[in-house]
């Protein structure tokens, strides 16, 4: 349904045929997990017609933890290969990635030198990005829950 289910966005001019995808999601969302493989298989899929982003929701205090996850991944140039990885971790082996010991116990598992990415973690440029990620307008403005999508024809 319109405006609930999704919101329609007026071409931009100029459009080409081309659909962008934004996703407004968190790791610990289980609608997020369950989306995400049909999303990343879309994107390859119609790799020439399709891009997508990401818009990374932290809406409360106690979702800090994976928001930087997701940005210290993204510095650390492992997002590509671990974000579909991460979900799994949360949602089908119950690790428990929003505690430090955990998260390090796992990232030393998935092939990334613990003391390098506790670095990148604790790096002022990844503070900065979770902060601009938890004030960030999009946030409140149509974003109303999580997943969500923007999608666009270009």
């Amino acid at each position: 349904m319109e405006d609930v289910d999704y919101v329609p966005i007026a071409p931009q001019a100029g459009a080409r045929r081309r659909i962008e995808v934004i996703e407004f999601f968190y790791y610990g969302c289980d609608s997020c997990y369950r989306f995400e493989p049909m999303l990343a298989a879309g994107s390859r899929r119609w790799r020439p017609t399709f891009s997508s982003g990401a818009c990374l929701r932290c809406d409360a205090m106690d979702w800090v933890p994976l928001t930087r996850l997701y940005f210290a991944l993204e510095e650390a140039g492992a997002l590509d290969r671990l974000h579909g990885e991460v979900y799994k971790a949360i949602h089908e082996q119950s690790i428990n990635l929003g505690d430090l010991s955990d998260l390090l116990k796992w990232t030393g598992m998935s092939g990334l030198e613990r003391a390098g990415f506790e670095k990148i973690l604790n790096s002022e440029s990844v503070s900065a990005k979770v902060q601009k990620a938890a004030t960030r307008p999009s946030r409140t403005e149509s974003a109303r829950h999580r997943p969500w999508w923007w999608t666009a024809s270009m």
